[in-house]
């Protein structure tokens, strides 16, 4: 995974400017990065937590329905605990366990779950201060376990964990002053719930720095791994992890990926006449035009194989990346790379260009927008080469992913399908 970052400076007394990797570290033990790379790191943390989110709020719906069943055997209980009940805790848990089950998990977790967690954690403070005034005190435990939740199986972030915690202290206090229980329990139980959530809180800080620390390391070292020799690019390994967490970022948040695949018009000719380290020059200086237009954080360009290069742009509008593929192709047309033996207008290197862009869907996977950007390069070379075509979601939508189908075929199909003819 590579990160590009720029250079920032330190808020307090440091002036020199820090580095790529300092900054990032930085970053880390502030337990937030730049916006593009947060968001790649929420994917990574949902994938991460998914297992003990959905254990845990699934217990915790049945702990609260146990609270409520038998609630009325254990004496009088006020209108506001019934309604505290049936109105905020039960829906809110319920709301939560839908959420972490949900296909659309990835994109509603982080937006709504912090809230529901919230406000489920500060309505049943509420309730098991009632319930201790009551002469319960044994529910103590469950408000000390759900302290602890808050930091270690709601799968929040660190500061929508703190909000978490204080709301449930808070409620807590509140709610033994409004039920009056004894003062001298009300103290001990608040001292008992600050603790718990206070070494909860120090550990999970720790926890946090860890994975994002770690999230650093993983990405300088897979750059290392990934990146291809002679183009100085990323490499297709590289590629095929990205495509698949820009697609699930994308599907999460709502934005557009574009795919663009990159093919060095006659290549084999160009190398059997100019040799093969002219060859290799001309990988890089292709190269070299096509990271020009990859200086986002998200974006990617990458060697794909041979003289295919790649392109993942993420949310640009269908226009920007016309724009972009456009400029691309004209860049590539103005490089000299051998001695010119043509005359100075004709090009000495030229591209085709397939360019596929959509909105990513749980209904489709990534492998089809690949295959839609091969599809639209096959085409550009169909057409004469040196040329760009684009495929957008009309055609993504009548597509099999796995199944290649070139232009002609394609038209044909259309034809016929008109025609009536099956």
């Amino acid at each position: 995974m590579s990160y590009c970052t720029s250079r920032i400076v330190l808020p307090a007394s440091a002036s020199a400017p820090l580095s790529p990797r300092e900054a990032l570290e930085f970053q880390a033990h502030q337990l937030r990065f730049d916006p593009p790379l947060e968001a790649l790191y929420r994917v990574q943390h949902l994938r991460r937590v998914a297992g003990r989110t959905r254990a845990w709020f699934t217990a915790n719906a049945v702990m609260t329905a146990c609270l409520a069943i038998p609630l009325r055997s254990r004496g009088p209980v006020s209108r506001f605990e019934w309604l505290l009940l049936l109105i905020v805790l039960m829906p809110t848990a319920l709301s939560l366990v839908a959420l972490v089950w949900s296909p659309y998990r990835s994109r509603l977790f982080l937006r709504f779950a912090p809230s529901l967690w919230a406000l489920f954690s500060a309505a049943l403070g509420f309730e098991v201060a009632f319930e201790m005034g009551a002469g319960h005190p044994e529910l103590l435990a469950l408000l000390a376990v759900n302290g602890i939740a808050c930091f270690c199986f709601a799968g929040l972030f660190f500061k929508a964990s703190v909000r978490a915690s204080l709301g449930l202290s808070i409620a807590f206090a509140a709610g033994a002053l409004g039920c009056r229980m004894p003062l001298g329990l009300s103290l001990e139980s608040l001292c008992v719930l600050l603790a718990t959530q206070g070494l909860a809180l120090w550990v999970y800080r720790d926890i946090e720095r860890g994975y994002r620390k770690s999230h650093v390391e993983e990405a300088r070292t897979a750059d290392l791994v990934d990146r291809d020799p002679l183009s100085g690019l990323m490499n297709r390994r590289h590629f095929d992890e990205r495509l698949r967490t820009l697609w699930a970022l994308g599907e999460r948040e709502h934005k557009h990926l574009a795919v663009m695949m990159i093919d060095i018009d006659h290549f084999k000719r160009y190398n059997d006449t100019r040799g093969h380290q002219a060859g290799d020059l001309a990988l890089q200086k292709v190269a070299q035009m096509v990271q020009k237009f990859a200086r986002r954080p998200l974006d990617v360009a990458v060697r794909y194989g041979g003289e295919e290069f790649a392109l993942i742009l993420y949310d640009l509008s269908a226009q920007h990346v016309q724009a972009v593929a456009a400029r691309l192709l004209e860049g590539v047309q103005k490089l000299r790379v051998a001695p010119a033996q043509k005359t100075q207008d004709e090009p000495d290197l030229t591209v085709s260009i397939g360019v596929a862009w959509l909105l990513p869907s749980a209904e489709r996977a990534a492998s089809g927008l690949l295959q839609l950007a091969d599809e639209a390069l096959y085409a550009a070379k169909q057409s004469g080469r040196n040329c760009v075509k684009t495929h957008q979601a009309e055609d993504h939508r009548h597509m099999r992913t796995g199944i290649f189908v070139s232009p002609a075929e394609r038209a044909r199909t259309d034809v016929m399908k008109r025609l009536g003819i099956s």
